[in-house]
């Protein structure tokens, strides 16, 4: 794969499985197989974004962008920092999975 599998593991906690970061990647069009964790995939020509879940139970998370609907608030936007990270707004949460499944990320 073209991210590097060390810089990836980095990215994890070793006493539990869940995500200290995501790694932004810009596609036109996000594929539906070979997603790879700790990457967020977005399309800024679709409005979406495709990520699994940072607390590490594995879920596809999927986040439709704002701009990309035209204001009707019905999803998420985001902001690109000099250093290449991205924040998203309002923040992701994932409150649904049993213990110690649960995140909370931006």
């Amino acid at each position: 794969m073209w991210i590097k599998q060390k810089k990836l593991q980095k990215n994890y906690r070793k006493s539990q499985m869940r995500l200290l970061e995501l790694i932004p990647v810009f596609q036109d069009v996000i594929p539906t197989k070979d997603l790879v964790s700790g990457v967020i995939l977005i399309s800024e020509k679709y409005g979406a974004s495709k990520h699994f879940c940072a607390c590490g139970c594995g879920k596809l998370t999927v986040l439709p962008i704002n701009d990309f609907h035209k204001g009707k608030n019905m999803g998420w936007s985001f902001t690109k920092h000099k250093d290449g990270t991205v924040s998203f707004h309002p923040s992701v949460g994932n409150f649904s999975g049993q213990k110690p499944y649960h995140a909370h990320y931006y």
